[in-house]
């Protein structure tokens, strides 16, 4: 019985990643209406620059968290000011998903260049040893996993439903020329949707590192898992992924 509870609480936990990571698909989707492929790419990312600044650096916890959500929003707002930004007005969707599924084969190339193709572990945040609850062995990341998904999903579900950006957010989603004739400016708030995926993507991969095994190459796995949550849970529902 005990074994049993151990492999639920197991596939309860790898229910939480693929979860972080479908957020980021979702955000991406009910404001540009595109499949972000490129979205496991920012978890590795995240994971790995929390990585170097923890261990390589030796920041603190928090701030190593905070640098790397920092680092890879800029990432994706480049990547969308740059390259997706232009690529809208030209391509179709189905053009669109096929240049994100290139930007997730650039930057596995670029993180082999820059982190090499040996596995990387995360460290823990609250040490290695998991807790003893009736005789079941839980991962202390759990502690972290669980309480990220559930609040940012709370956090975006609360955003898009009861602020004013996020009703924004919607419009830009339901129907982008409607929209900007409000006076809503679609291509920031585009903008905006990417760094905030990519951001997430970030905060999922430092929570999630220390229960994978991270390398260059990791980042398909995770657009797999996520893009199969979005597909399960519904295109654009937060609740659903």
């Amino acid at each position: 019985m005990g074994q049993a509870l151990e492999i639920l609480l197991g596939g309860l936990l790898v229910g939480a990643i693929y979860a972080l990571v479908a957020i980021g698909f979702t955000l991406v989707y009910r404001v540009a209406g595109v499949l972000n492929l490129a979205q496991g790419a920012f978890v590795v990312l995240g994971a790995l620059v929390f990585y170097s600044l923890e261990v390589g650096a030796g920041w603190p916890l928090p701030l190593a968290i905070a640098g790397a959500v920092a680092i890879l929003a800029a990432v994706g707002a480049l990547v969308e000011w740059l390259i997706v930004h232009r690529a809208l007005g030209r391509l179709s969707t189905a053009g669109i998903l096929i240049l994100t599924a290139g930007l997730l084969t650039f930057f596995e190339g670029a993180t082999l260049l820059i982190w090499g193709s040996q596995p990387y572990a995360v460290p823990s945040f609250f040490g290695e040893a998991p807790f003893v609850v009736a005789g079941i062995r839980v991962p202390t990341q759990a502690a972290a996993i669980v309480p990220v998904t559930a609040v940012v999903v709370a956090m975006l579900a609360y955003t898009l439903a009861r602020t004013t950006i996020g009703k924004a957010l919607r419009a830009c989603g339901e129907n982008p020329l409607a929209a900007a004739l409000m006076g809503i400016d679609v291509p920031r708030l585009t903008l905006v949707s990417y760094a905030a995926a990519a951001g997430l993507g970030a905060l999922g991969g430092a929570a999630v590192g220390p229960l994978v095994s991270l390398q260059f190459d990791t980042g398909r796995y995770f657009t797999n898992a996520g893009f199969i949550a979005v597909a399960l849970g519904g295109m654009g529902s937060f609740f659903g992924a």
